[in-house]
């Protein structure tokens, strides 16, 4: 990434919750079905010294999406790390960007039953996060937030059907981790 001698230059792109099917992963469960991927791009580029007037002269966010698609497509990715990297070169190899900065987040689940929620229709979105400094904060749509430990989330009485996609997607990454012996590198035979 380099950085614009002159910020007041450059006009940004962008492409935010851009969700597609990936198929990506290095756990041999990841290679059995996609995941669904959710890609942020950030792209400065250089700002044209005369007003265009035709698509051909700009930098479309479309040329960003169909890229993520084309690179998707070619097949498993084994790190979401090779995925980002191949998203910024791609991005970076027109002349006119300058910098870009890309995001890429494996979501654990998208829940969207209409009948999942007795107020009316929504979506729920499930990520894996680690607290890294600060505090969780509550906002407009919780009272508070806090981190929760397994052993905490078991004994936890959740709306509607998020006690079932927590303890699912707990299951998940239960079944998905090897076993202790694995872990240790101990084997029979």
């Amino acid at each position: 990434m380099t950085q614009p001698e002159n910020p007041a230059e450059l006009d940004r792109i962008f492409v935010h919750d851009f969700v597609l099917p990936v198929r990506i992963g290095a756990f041999d469960n990841e290679h059995e079905r996609a995941q669904q991927v959710r890609f942020t791009v950030d792209a400065c580029i250089a700002r044209p010294t005369r007003v265009p007037e035709r698509l051909h002269e700009v930098f479309s966010y479309d040329l960003i999406t169909d890229g993520i698609r084309a690179i998707v497509a070619q097949g498993h990715i084994h790190l979401v790390e090779t995925l980002a990297e191949r998203i910024a070169a791609m991005v970076l190899a027109h002349p006119a960007i300058k910098q870009v900065t890309v995001r890429v987040e494996k979501l654990l689940g998208v829940y969207s039953d209409p009948k999942r929620d007795p107020r009316g229709h929504t979506v729920t979105v499930l990520y894996a996060a680690r607290p890294v400094r600060g505090e969780a904060k509550g906002s407009d749509d919780a009272a508070e937030a806090r981190w929760f430990t397994r052993k905490e989330i078991r004994g936890l009485a959740f709306a509607f059907d998020h006690g079932e996609i927590i303890r699912a997607q707990l299951a998940r990454r239960r079944a998905a981790r090897p076993s202790r012996r694995a872990r240790r590198g101990v084997s029979r035979g």
